[in-house]
């Protein structure tokens, strides 16, 4: 198992982007596929913000994550977030969000980072258990949202 940029994967970017589409379009209202695949495209150049990383098991594609300079219209002074943390749901319940959840979060702290945040709807106790705070509760796109962070200077 390993985590890699997307940049060394980008014959998989079409795929990614269906997952992120399926599982997250609800809140960005308007959204296309073809604007998660910009979005990933984006990401792939040498910058710290925005980049992809993807979850390789052999030679097989089975999650992401990111780094954007914004992920919410709410929200815009908060900056950078991890965004677009997914796992195959065959594959989950098996530490793979965790893993490579904390290779983004030591990427991060290698390229002088100090704090990132992110929003959920429903998983605030998975990332509390990684040292994510909430720091504060609101309804975005009619859905109700935790808004956290994590001090990457505090983080091992």
């Amino acid at each position: 198992m390993k985590v890699e940029k997307l940049n060394k994967y980008q014959q998989y970017l079409n795929e990614i982007a269906a997952w992120h589409y399926n599982e997250w379009h609800s809140l960005y209202p308007g959204s296309t596929i073809n604007d998660f695949i910009r979005d990933l495209q984006d990401s792939l150049s040498e910058d710290t913000v925005p980049d992809t990383w993807v979850l390789i098991d052999e030679q097989e594609v089975i999650g992401s994550a990111s780094i954007l300079k914004q992920d919410m219209t709410t929200n815009t002074s908060l900056s950078p977030w991890l965004a677009n943390v997914f796992v195959k749901p065959e594959r989950r319940g098996k530490g793979l969000g965790k893993f490579i959840i904390t290779a983004v979060m030591n990427e991060a702290k290698k390229k002088g980072l100090s704090v990132l945040y992110l929003f959920t709807e429903n998983q605030s106790q998975f990332y509390k258990k990684l040292g994510w705070e909430i720091i504060k509760q609101e309804k975005y796109h009619k859905i109700n949202v935790s808004v956290m962070s994590v001090n990457l200077r505090e983080y091992i």
